[in-house]
């Protein structure tokens, strides 16, 4: 038993005695016998024990050192608090990556002699792992894309990467994620880089995946973004089975920062008539989000709208009504 386990036995005990002229065993007080049991605040404890050897009732711990000091206290609560402001952080920064529309992604550095080559990674591919490059710069973090340091080789888990191909298929690479590159499998904190996927390849038969790269993503970097059909029911060609033969299918824009990244832009349909030729001035882009400049803002072509002939001759009724 501790020195401050048997310090609070005994004002515990001396609390619940009455004056006497006999001493206490506990304090060496003038006390009288115990009103209360003691058993009941230790186990085994008997009052005939506590009188007639208080001295080996209550022994210091081994070493002979007290393990309570009053001052700790304020210092153990500091340090239960802490981890509980960690965790409130990172809830925090979960919550603002989700209305941010970021997802998380998790992948490990590979070695730089045993998990290069082609015959290493196919080994890899064996193993469940996906040979990758993170690449690319961003000066929120001082990464500059020359630097030979901003290239590094990982390998991302096999089953990460294909829960993330069944939620948006192709547009994967249109999705930004907060990538944690681990150092080894033991390593529990990691670097976070906010990434783009890149070149993302697949087996020519089999179809699975053998290569994905990283690029970092800061905002104002250009970001390929797919195309939705809006109002399709309003168009008097599309109504009756006509559809838009795309030419693009995505559009680079800039997301502003502190802006959610928009999973899609809508192309507005209303009113579309066979023959007719879309181009961008039908899409509506979110607040904060404008194409790129390396789109032009009036002969960017999204696609024509073909179908049947009976379209054409449903639209020719409605002009002569």
């Amino acid at each position: 038993m501790s020195m401050a386990t048997a310090s609070l036995i005994r004002r515990t005990l001396c609390l619940l005695t009455k004056k006497s002229p006999r001493v206490c065993p506990f304090c060496f007080s003038t006390t009288p016998d115990f009103k209360v049991n003691p058993s009941k605040y230790v186990t085994g404890l008997v009052t005939d024990q506590i009188e007639g050897d208080p001295e080996n009732n209550f022994q210091e711990s081994e070493g002979g050192k007290e393990e309570y000091v009053a001052d700790s206290e304020e210092e153990e609560e500091e340090e239960e608090e802490s981890p509980l402001l960690e965790k409130n952080v990172q809830k925090e920064e979960r919550t603002s990556d989700r209305l941010h529309n970021i997802r998380t992604l998790h992948c490990f550095k590979r070695h730089m002699v045993d998990e290069e080559g082609s015959r290493r990674c196919r080994r890899l591919r064996w193993e469940g792992e996906t040979p990758g490059l993170l690449y690319g710069g961003d000066p929120t973090q001082g990464i500059l894309s020359k630097n030979p340091e901003s290239k590094v080789f990982v390998k991302t888990p096999w089953n990460l990467l294909h829960r993330e191909l069944d939620l948006h298929h192709h547009h994967f690479q249109s999705r930004v994620y907060d990538l944690t590159v681990y150092e080894s499998p033991d390593d529990t904190e990691g670097i976070v880089h906010r990434v783009l996927p890149r070149d993302l390849q697949r087996h020519p038969v089999q179809n699975k995946i053998y290569c994905v790269n990283y690029l970092r993503y800061y905002p104002g970097r250009p970001i390929k973004i797919p195309i939705v059909y809006l109002n399709e029911e309003e168009s008097p060609a599309m109504k009756r089975g006509g559809f838009i033969a795309p030419v693009n299918r995505y559009i680079e824009c800039l997301v502003e920062e502190g802006v959610p990244i928009p999973e899609s832009v809508g192309l507005e349909c209303t009113g579309l008539r066979l023959k007719e030729t879309v181009r961008i001035d039908r899409i509506v882009f979110p607040d904060g989000v404008k194409p790129s400049k390396k789109v032009h803002l009036t002969d960017f072509l999204i696609g024509t709208v073909f179908g049947r002939r009976g379209a054409r001759a449903g639209d020719d009724k409605q002009d002569d009504d």
